[in-house]
């Protein structure tokens, strides 16, 4: 209960989104414009046996003024259905509609398919889970999804970096909760650091971590084992990381490449996001769509490659990739 009620007073303490004056512009002719964030509507949060995303929806649910239907997993219907009766109760002696937040009630994969279709009542989907469960949401959907796939995500410890630590961030971001798409599946260590990449990587070893690595990584411990081309690109959800010692910086092309390489995609289909403005002009040169997110609205570098959108808050971003997709 603790994780519940710390995340409700952390989104609790968190601004107004509602009526944010996003960004401004002004047309040659004189004609102003203004972004300014309002609710979606009728949010529908799919999701896997975490109970705990049951409360976090609702309480963001809550706060961005959108109502909310729920569908979570079978292992853990009844903690969620409880969960939201508790809400339900708070609502009411908030004096707020009860039904602001409901949940599906059962456990038939149908209900699913019927939430899908019901584009005249609902606004979003917002699928939250593994690959399959993205997959399938996506090619049945008549609603727009706001999706994510793998996560893949990746620590790079730079030359300058405090081994200390670095050491204490690699064991976090990878072992603290292995399972989580929010876990760190590869490791990018400076070719520099090479002296210090056995001591950055033996607490996660010692800690049960299956290492795979370049010639280099398996050349110091004999129990390292040979990465291959998938490694790179494997969500592994469990106590597996690959480690490479990389060796070319941005804005160089070959990183951006890199991106391409990795996730199989095409250049068209990249939005690269950054607050570094020459970060920005290196993927733009590239080829990729690019997003520079501008939060202190500072003047724009002097660089030959500019930014296709620019923004001063995340938030915006799926209304960005909508814009660009139209």
């Amino acid at each position: 209960m603790y994780i519940f009620t710390d995340g409700i007073t952390e989104i609790k303490n968190q601004p107004d989104p509602i009526g944010s004056v996003l960004e401004n512009w002004e047309q040659p002719n004189g004609l102003k414009f203004s972004k300014i964030s309002v609710p979606l509507g009728v949010l529908g949060v799919i999701y896997e046996s975490r109970p705990n995303v049951t409360v976090d929806a609702s309480c963001l649910a809550l706060k961005s003024n959108n109502a909310l239907i729920l569908r979570g997993g079978s292992d853990s219907y009844h903690t969620s259905k409880q969960l939201v009766n508790i809400i339900t109760e708070s609502f009411m002696e908030a004096n707020l509609p009860e039904n602001i937040i409901q949940m599906i009630p059962t456990t038939d994969r149908e209900a699913v398919d019927h939430l899908l279709e019901m584009k005249d009542y609902v606004n979003v989907i917002i699928p939250r889970g593994g690959k399959s469960l993205i997959k399938k949401i996506n090619e049945k959907s008549k609603i727009p999804v706001i999706k994510h796939l793998e996560g893949l995500c990746h620590v790079y410890v730079d030359k300058e970096a405090d081994i200390e630590i670095a050491k204490n961030i690699i064991f976090n971001s990878k072992l603290r909760r292995p399972e989580i798409c929010g876990a760190a599946e590869t490791l990018l260590i400076d070719s520099s650091l090479k002296e210090k990449a056995l001591e950055l990587i033996e607490p996660i070893y010692k800690a049960g971590c299956v290492i795979r690595g370049d010639d280099f990584i398996t050349s110091l411990d004999k129990n390292f084992e040979s990465a291959n081309d998938e490694d790179w690109s494997t969500e592994y959800l469990d106590k597996i990381i690959s480690i490479d010692g990389i060796e070319i910086y941005k804005p160089d092309p070959k990183v951006y490449q890199m991106v391409l390489d990795q996730f199989n995609c095409k250049i068209e289909e990249v939005l690269f996001i950054s607050s570094n403005g020459w970060d920005i002009a290196g993927a733009s040169k590239f080829g990729f769509t690019t997003l520079w997110v501008n939060r202190n609205l500072i003047p724009k570098d002097r660089l030959t490659f500019m930014p296709n959108k620019i923004t001063n808050n995340l938030s915006t971003i799926p209304n960005i990739l909508k814009e660009l997709n139209e």
